[in-house]
C-alpha cells in the first residue's frame, strides 16, 4: 500500500485559514468518508503533554481541534477526545491550553484513559506488555492529532510518538525505565504502540511547534504548515525530510526500516504543496542528539553515560515541588533542602525530569567528553 501525505501552507492560527487548510489536506488524502463511517464513534488524540497555555506551543492548538471537530461532526460521527498527559488529567491539560472550551462548545466528550484488562504483547520479548487505554477498544476509529516538536529522547515528536499518550498514566514512566536507555528499544516500543493504536487519519499541527530541547523545554518556532496522512510513519518521514533529516536520523523511522511492513511508508505519494515549499532550515535539535549516532553499537551501552548529556537542576529557579523526584522511573533523584540531587550512577538519561518540570528548572548539561565529541560532529 502506498500511503498519501498531503501538505498545506498555513502560517497563522486564523480560524478560517486553519479550517480551509485541513479541508484541503483531508480531500487530498481521499476525504473523510474514505476513512470514517457515519454514526461511528471516533476518538481524537491530540498532544496534551502537560498543562500549558496554547501560546507556548507545547500542545496541539485548540483551533486544530475546532476545525477537525466541526468537520467530523458535520459528517455525522460521535466525537470523543482523550490523552494521558505526563502530569494531570486530560481535562486539566485541555483546560489550560484552551481545548476544553472548544470541546464544550462542540459537544465533544473528554475521556480519561484507564487501563484495559487485556494486555498487549509487543515484538521484543525483553520489553514485555503494553498497558494501553481500554477506551481505544470502545472506539470505531481513532484520529491522531500530533504537534510538530523536537524530542530529547526520540529526536522528533510527531505522529508515531504522539501515540505514546495511549499508555495510561505512570505506566509511561515505567516504559522510559525499561526502554529509555536504548534508542532502539524505545523506538520498537513506540512503533508497537502506534501499530496497536492504529489511527486511520493523522493530522499534524505544524503551524507553530518546538525546536531545541523539546517536547516541553525547547523554543517555540513557526513552521507554517499542516500535513495529513493515512500513515503515521509516512507522515513522520515527510516531516523529517522537511527538516532536512533522513530516516536514519529519527529513531522510529530507522527502526521501521528493519521491519517487514506492508505499507511503503518510505515512498509516500505527496499531494498539495511540495516539500521544498515548507522547508524548515537549520532546525535546532535536542542537546542530547548530536553524538548519539557516532558511537558503534557495541560501545553505545558501555560508555553512553560518559558522553551523553545529563539532566541537571537549575537551583535558581527550582521551586522544590519534587515532581522530578516523584516521576523518575529509575528513582535516581532525592530532595535535599528542597533541591533535587541526581544520582548519575542510577540515572538512565530518559529525561522525564526535564520533560515534565513545570518550571523548566531541570536543564541539560553536556559533560566534557560530550562537548568534545560534539565539536568533532560539527
Amino acid at each position: 500500500m502506498k500511503p498519501i501525505v498531503s501538505i498545506s501552507k498555513c502560517n497563522t492560527y486564523d480560524r478560517g485559514l486553519i479550517k480551509s487548510s485541513i479541508v484541503n489536506c483531508l480531500q487530498l488524502i481521499g476525504g473523510i468518508d474514505k476513512y470514517l463511517t457515519k454514526g461511528s464513534k471516533v476518538l481524537l488524540k491530540p498532544n496534551l503533554v502537560v498543562s500549558s497555555p496554547k501560546e507556548k506551543a507545547l500542545t496541539t492548538h485548540p483551533e486544530i481541534i475546532r476545525a477537525v471537530g466541526e468537520l467530523f461532526s458535520d459528517y455525522g460521527v460521535d466525537l470523543y477526545l482523550g490523552d494521558s498527559p505526563g502530569l494531570g488529567s486530560a481535562k486539566k491539560v485541555a483546560t489550560a491550553c484552551g481545548i476544553y472550551e472548544v470541546t464544550k462548545y462542540l459537544g465533544i466528550k473528554i475521556i480519561e484513559f484507564t487501563p484495559r484488562k487485556e494486555k498487549i504483547s509487543i515484538n521484543d520479548t525483553k520489553l514485555g506488555i503494553l498497558d494501553m487505554a481500554k477506551e481505544i477498544q470502545e472506539m470505531d476509529f481513532c484520529v491522531n492529532l500530533p504537534k510538530y516538536k523536537t524530542h530529547i529522547l526520540s529526536t522528533l515528536s510527531l505522529a508515531v510518538k504522539n501515540c505514546f499518550g495511549t499508555i495510561v498514566g505512570t505506566k509511561k514512566f515505567q516504559w522510559h525505565y525499561r526502554a529509555g536507555h536504548s534508542e532502539e528499544l524505545f523506538s520498537k516500543m513506540l512503533l508497537d504502540v502506534c501499530f496497536n493504536f492504529n489511527p486511520v487519519i493523522n493530522i499534524i499541527d505544524a503551524v507553530e511547534g518546538m525546536e531545541g530541547n523539546g517536547p516541553t523545554s525547547g523554543e517555540k518556532r513557526s513552521f507554517g504548515f499542516i500535513a495529513a496522512s493515512n500513515s503515521a510513519l509516512a507522515l513522520d518521514k515527510v516531516c523529517a525530510e522537511i527538516a532536512g533529516l533522513t530516516p536514519n536520523d529519527v529513531g522510529v523511522l530507522k527502526q521501521a526500516k528493519t521491519l517487514d511492513l506492508q505499507e511503503d511508508w518510505e515512498h509516500p505519494k505527496i499531494k498539495g504543496v511540495g516539500i521544498d515549499e515548507v522547508l524548515i532550515n537549520n532546525l535546532k535539535l535536542p542537546a542530547t542528539k548530536p553524538y548519539d549516532n557516532m558511537l558503534p553499537l557495541f560501545f553505545k551501552n558501555i560508555i553512553r553515560k560518559l558522553i551523553t548529556s545529563s539532566p541537571k537542576a537549575i537551583n535558581e529557579i527550582c521551586t522544590g515541588c519534587a515532581i522530578c523526584k516523584n516521576i523518575c522511573p529509575a528513582q535516581a533523584i532525592k530532595m535535599l533542602n528542597n533541591i533535587p540531587q541526581i544520582d548519575y550512577s542510577k540515572c538512565i538519561r530518559c529525561y522525564c525530569c526535564h520533560e515534565l518540570c513545570p518550571q523548566d528548572a531541570m536543564g541539560i548539561s553536556k559533560n566534557l567528553m560530550g562537548r568534545v565529541t560534539n565539536l568533532f560532529n560539527h
